[in-house]
């Protein structure tokens, strides 16, 4: 018998266990490993924001909470600091993806290391804490779906023993990972509308269930409205109006600007 535990039993317990022969005890950190194995990985993030002085000279970012409606956008009145909020939204119950949208130089990346090297540190000290993933959206090109880019992750860039895709969107699903993925404009500079949009609809499969995503690039990756809202509002042009594109995720967008 396995007996998994959120923060582990105590000494007693834990002796007790160890005397009885079918019997045998993990913490859902250790499980979740050996099932996918990504301590190490999540333990890799922790020095994201201190690499090449990032730390000394990063500006807390701020940022417009915009809505829309159809193609109509309506940004917020007052700035909102973008750590906080996105913090905020890691440990509640909404489970509408986020897109940071900002011009070059706005501190996107800056910022996405930022938050991946907080959250990698919470889910090392607590079980409960979702575990984060960085993808750079620049090497997505390289593959053909979402199997291939995560295959080629956590084989190539990063290699983790016996990583199953499967495992890796299940738990994703059950609310266990907080997945980032940077640099979409990257990725869309090196494909064509169709290519672009085929592979939207499949990094479209890490939204689901009680799964976090948030997305960062510039929105100078769109040529028009009609992109704009395709993408990242699941909306299609359809004669006067416009149509969902079935699960396709709806984004919250938040408009990014460093502090002054």
């Amino acid at each position: 018998m396995l007996v998994i535990t959120r923060q582990g039993l105590s000494t007693d317990a834990q002796a007790y266990v160890d005397e009885q022969a079918g019997l045998r005890h993990q913490t859902i950190w250790e499980l979740e490993n050996e099932i996918l194995g990504l301590t190490d990985y999540v333990r890799s993030l922790t020095g994201l924001f201190h690499q090449d002085g990032l730390s000394d000279y990063y500006i807390p970012g701020r940022a417009r909470l915009a809505r829309y409606e159809s193609d109509h956008r309506t940004l917020s009145e007052t700035d909102t600091l973008l750590f906080e909020a996105v913090t905020t939204w890691i440990d509640g119950e909404d489970y509408q993806p986020i897109a940071i949208l900002g011009g070059y130089g706005a501190g996107k990346s800056s910022f996405i290391k930022r938050l991946v090297a907080n959250q990698a540190e919470r889910a090392l000290s607590d079980p409960y804490a979702r575990r984060p993933i960085l993808i750079g959206l620049g090497e997505y090109a390289r593959y053909s779906s979402l199997e291939g880019l995560l295959g080629g992750k956590f084989t190539h860039d990063f290699p983790v023993d016996g990583f199953n895709v499967h495992h890796f969107l299940e738990l994703s699903d059950k609310g266990r990972l907080l997945v980032a993925l940077d640099g979409f404009d990257e990725m869309k500079h090196a494909m064509t509308w169709g290519d672009f949009r085929a592979q939207i609809a499949s990094l479209n499969r890490l939204t689901h269930g009680k799964a976090k995503v948030v997305l960062s690039g510039r929105p100078s990756a769109f040529t028009s409205t009609e992109e704009h809202v395709h993408v990242l509002r699941g909306l299609k042009r359809y004669q006067e109006g416009y149509r969902r594109l079935g699960a396709w995720a709806a984004s919250r967008l938040a408009d990014s600007r460093p502090q002054a």
